[in-house]
């Protein structure tokens, strides 16, 4: 390996960061914060059980690769676009809620869009590892958080909200 290769390999992980959360039977889900992707680790041994893909497309982190001094760097590329917000799950229910954007990081105008990390839409993500059910709030926020009985509550700038399903 050349050492302007290795100059590369540290950058991309930042491609996919993403929200990390546990359930007791010894598995995680990361929710890609730039991706339509959702992976599936076993706690135990760390690796990779699964990848699931979706809702709407597949689509993965785009960067561009600029020099930064006598390194590189990633900056996102204009098709940049915002996956997986947040992510809970719900013991009792065995479901695992993703809050969803799909929506640009730039703005038609070329300039950073500072809401593009909020949503009002929530996916729902059975045993099976398949999106069953999509929810849409009456307001977006940037967390959520679901309780024992399934209770979806949802952080703004200003304000915790909880919402109410409806069959």
């Amino acid at each position: 390996m050349k050492i302007a290769d290795k100059r590369f390999a540290t950058q991309h992980s930042q491609a996919f960061i993403g929200r990390l959360i546990c359930s007791k039977d010894k598995e995680c889900f990361v929710a890609v914060f730039n991706g339509s992707i959702v992976e599936k680790y076993n706690i135990g041994n760390g690796k990779l059980i699964a990848t699931y893909y979706g809702p709407d497309e597949l689509f993965f982190p785009e960067y561009n690769i600029v020099p930064a001094g006598s390194y590189y760097t990633v900056t996102p590329d204009k098709k940049e676009r915002v996956g997986y917000v947040d992510i809970d799950y719900c013991e009792k229910k065995n479901k695992i809620y993703l809050l969803y954007s799909g929506n640009s990081i730039f703005g038609k105008d070329g300039k950073i869009n500072v809401d593009a990390a909020i949503s009002g839409i929530i996916y729902v993500m059975d045993d099976k590892e398949k999106l069953t059910k999509k929810f849409l709030l009456d307001k977006e926020v940037y967390n959520i958080s679901v309780s024992e009985n399934g209770t979806i509550y949802g952080a703004t700038e200003n304000e915790i909200l909880k919402f109410e399903r409806t069959k």
